[in-house]
């Protein structure tokens, strides 16, 4: 990998996050205001992606697919920055995630990137449980015409879940299985407890 210019590409970029994370942050703050049955869930700003998880994804990417150009790997990667809607139960989440869908279809400087990746029933590898998707913010005065922002919506539980499980994820290398199966073990019993709000809140 051409060290020099993977940085020269990895900065540029985290440069333009800089103001997606501005744009998304008042896009999602948007979300919220207009989830009337939810006033008081929560939007959370995430912070740009570190430097060393940018460089992980681009060498998975490549591994992955040895005939990508390091400027199509550093395209792949999503999530430079993003954001979280949380709300208190599982119909919460998929509410906020229809409001959601519905201001993304309705704007013209904001696409989807694809499809969402439901993994609230079907957890990562991880436990991670969430709705996340992919969108692109039009930033103009760039010649990248279209930048990724990541959103995640899920559970203050799975949230509070994610923040403790993150430290493990990051030096999962380092960690014993038993730790990483504790974890995985206590999403399961979390999506239940989330379970049982819904049907409360219902």
């Amino acid at each position: 990998m051409d060290t020099i210019l993977r940085d020269q590409l990895i900065a540029k970029k985290l440069t333009l996050a800089d103001g997606t994370q501005l744009l998304g942050d008042a896009f999602l703050g948007t979300v919220k205001d207009r989830t009337h049955l939810l006033g008081d869930c929560i939007y959370l700003s995430r912070n740009i992606k570190q430097r060393s998880r940018i460089i992980s994804k681009i060498e998975r990417y490549q591994a992955g697919n040895p005939q990508l150009s390091l400027h199509q790997a550093v395209d792949m990667v999503p999530d430079f920055t993003g954001g979280r809607l949380l709300g208190h139960s599982l119909g919460d989440v998929n509410s906020l995630y229809k409001n959601f869908y519905a201001l993304v279809s309705n704007r013209n400087d904001i696409k989807f990137a694809g499809d969402c990746d439901n993994c609230i029933l079907t957890p990562r590898d991880t436990g991670f449980r969430a709705i996340t998707q992919v969108i692109h913010f039009r930033i103009k005065r760039t010649p990248i015409a279209w930048f990724p922002f990541e959103v995640q919506i899920m559970t203050f539980l799975a949230h509070d879940w994610d923040k403790k499980q993150h430290e493990i994820y990051e030096h999962r290398e380092h960690m014993p299985e038993s730790i990483q199966s504790m974890f995985s073990a206590m999403s399961w019993r979390l999506l239940e407890v989330d379970s049982k709000f819904y049907i409360v809140a219902v």
